[in-house]
């Protein structure tokens, strides 16, 4: 065989390695869209019944555990006792510092005064008139499925990675979203197409969260 052959041949074969390599890149592409869109769906799909009211359960009992926490209850009311100059001064009942312990823990007294069982014996009828028929997986279904998830994306992210060197088209190291400051909006569809518009809040100081309500209608 010629030398020229060889070359074509050679040429033939990288060419053939060349376009298997791509299409193998094409195949994880589009598993790479499947997954984050089949993650995307997990995340934001409605809550049955059953996890949504676990989840106001846990919030009021959380919510209950800080009102109570290193008494913080306790030094509000003696803060009432020993400052009642406001009220002495007035006749009016609801004066400026009124000796009822309402001062940055709304939350955490409404729980304590009315019951964790009482607000969801309350809630019951509300949580009872709610559409569950776009209801999600469960969540614990949701979390092992997540998991799965993750755990193959970062396998095929390591596979491309190496099949675009192979190529000698590296990846682009991705920019990394911003992070979302106090104040900031944004806007998003609710489960029930309607508009929700969320505004970024940190009360605590030890993480933040989108605050979302419906939007008001021009």
């Amino acid at each position: 065989m010629s030398l020229v052959s060889d070359l074509k041949k050679l040429v033939t074969d990288s060419k053939r390695v060349k376009n298997a390599i791509g299409s193998e890149r094409a195949r994880i592409s589009n598993r790479l869209i499947e997954l984050q869109r089949e993650r995307q769906e997990l995340l934001h799909a409605p809550l049955n019944r059953n996890d949504l009211e676990q989840a106001l359960l846990d919030d009021l009992k959380a919510t209950a555990a800080e009102g109570l926490r290193d008494g913080e209850m306790n030094a509000i009311l003696a803060d009432c006792q020993r400052h009642p100059a406001a009220r002495i001064e007035s006749f009016d009942t609801r004066a400026l510092f009124p000796p009822f312990p309402t001062r940055g823990t709304h939350n955490e007294l409404m729980v304590l005064l009315l019951g964790v069982d009482n607000i969801m014996a309350a809630l019951k009828p509300a949580l009872d008139r709610l559409d569950y028929s776009q209801a999600g997986a469960p969540v614990a279904q949701r979390r092992a499925r997540l998991a799965e998830i993750d755990r193959e994306l970062a396998d095929l992210a390591s596979q491309k990675a190496d099949l675009e060197e192979a190529l000698g088209e590296p990846t682009p190291t991705p920019r990394k979203a911003p992070e979302p400051r106090v104040g900031d909006t944004m806007e998003k569809t609710g489960p029930y197409g309607e508009t929700l518009v969320g505004t970024y809040a940190n009360p605590t100081g030890h993480g933040g969260g989108w605050i979302w309500r419906e939007k008001e209608a021009a």
